[in-house]
C-alpha cells in the first residue's frame, strides 16, 4: 500500500520539474500571433531557397543523381545497399537544410540565439545523445523476437546474401550519417522550434507532449491510422525527453536508434514509402519502447546534473 503514494509523488515531482524546464521558458514577445505569422513567412522563404541548393549539391554526384531519379522503392539489385545508403544521405541533407532554414527563421524572428531552441541554459550533451542511442537501439533489437513470434517474416537487409558483401560497410556508414542528420533535423523542427513556439499556447508539459506528438505524426503524411498513432506516441515521448532533460540530445539519439535499427534489421529505407496497413496489436511494442524510454529519461533527469559550460552557440 505504501508504494502507490510513493509512485504518485514521483509522478507529481516529475511533472513539477517538467514545468520548470528551460525548454518551456517564456519567449516573451509582443503580439505573439503576428510574430508567429512572420516566422512562418520567413521559414517558407528560407526553405524555398535552401531546398534547390541541397538538390543541386546532391545532383553533383552521379551516383546520388541516379538514386534521386529512381522514384519509390529502389530496384532490388546486388548493389541495392549502396543505393539505399545514398538515399539516406540525400534525405538527411534535404531535411537538414530545411531544419536549418526553420531554425534560423525562428532565431531571427524571436531574436534568440539558435541554441536557445535546442538546449537553453547549457551546452550540448554527448552523454545524453549516447544514452538515447544505445538504450533505445538495444530496446528495438530486443523486441525483434516479438515480431518473429507473431508470424512476421524477418529478412534483415544487412544480412541479405543477395546483396554484395562489399556494400554492407558503406551501407552502414552512409545510413548512419544520413539518418543522424535526418533525425537531428526532425528533432530541431519538432522538439526544438515547434515546442518552444507552442509554449505560447500552453505551459503544461503533458498538453505540449500531445500537441507535439500529433504535429510530428501529421508531418509524415502517412494515411495508415496505426502508423499515425505509433508516431504520435514516439513524438510525445521524445517531447517529454526534451522537456525533462532540457535539450534535444537524448531525443535525437533515440530517434536515430529507432530508424537505424529498422534500416539494418527490418527493411531498407526506401521501403518506408510503401503504403501499409498495420494491425492495432503492432502498437504493443511501441508502447513498451515508450515505457522504457520514459524510465531512461527519468533516471537520467534525476541523476546528478552535468556542470554547465558556456559556448557561443548556446548564448
Amino acid at each position: 500500500m505504501a508504494l502507490a503514494p510513493l509512485r504518485l509523488r514521483s509522478i507529481q515531482e516529475a511533472l513539477a520539474a517538467a514545468g520548470a524546464s528551460p525548454m518551456l521558458a517564456d519567449l516573451k514577445v509582443d503580439r505573439p500571433w503576428l510574430r508567429f505569422g512572420s516566422f512562418l513567412a520567413l521559414a517558407s522563404i528560407f526553405s524555398v531557397l535552401v531546398i534547390p541548393l541541397a538538390l543541386l549539391a546532391l545532383a553533383s554526384s552521379p551516383d546520388m543523381a541516379d538514386v534521386l531519379r529512381e522514384p519509390g522503392v529502389l530496384s532490388d539489385t546486388v548493389d541495392r545497399l549502396i543505393k539505399e545508403g545514398y538515399m539516406a544521405v540525400g534525405l538527411g541533407m534535404i531535411l537538414g537544410a530545411v531544419a536549418l532554414a526553420i531554425l534560423f527563421a525562428a532565431a531571427i524572428t524571436y531574436r534568440r540565439w539558435p541554441g536557445e531552441f535546442l538546449w537553453p541554459d547549457r551546452t550540448a550533451s554527448l552523454r545524453h545523445f549516447g544514452l538515447g542511442f544505445a538504450g533505445i537501439g538495444a530496446t528495438y533489437v530486443a523486441i525483434i523476437p516479438y515480431y518473429l513470434l507473431t508470424g512476421s517474416t524477418w529478412d534483415p537487409p544487412i544480412l541479405n546474401p543477395d546483396y554484395l558483401p562489399s556494400t554492407r560497410a558503406p551501407y552502414v556508414v552512409m545510413t548512419l550519417v544520413g539518418l543522424f542528420i535526418a533525425a537531428a533535423a526532425e528533432e530541431v523542427v519538432c522538439r526544438g522550434v515547434l515546442l518552444r513556439l507552442t509554449t505560447q499556447i500552453s505551459k503544461h508539459a503533458l498538453i505540449l507532449c500531445a500537441i507535439n506528438g500529433v504535429l510530428f505524426s501529421a508531418l509524415h503524411l502517412d494515411p495508415d491510422p496505426v502508423a499515425f498513432v505509433a508516431r504520435t506516441i514516439s513524438g510525445m515521448i521524445w517531447t517529454w525527453a526534451a522537456i525533462r532533460l532540457g535539450g534535444l540530445e537524448f531525443a535525437v539519439g533515440a530517434h536515430l536508434a529507432s530508424n537505424f535499427v529498422l534500416s539494418m534489421l527490418v527493411s531498407p529505407l526506401s521501403e518506408s514509402s510503401l503504403p501499409s496497413q498495420a494491425d492495432w496489436i503492432d502498437l504493443a511494442p511501441e508502447v513498451l519502447v515508450g515505457v522504457i524510454t520514459i524510465a531512461l529519461v527519468e533516471r537520467l533527469a534525476r541523476s546528478r546534473p552535468e556542470p554547465a559550460r558556456e559556448v557561443l552557440a548556446s548564448r
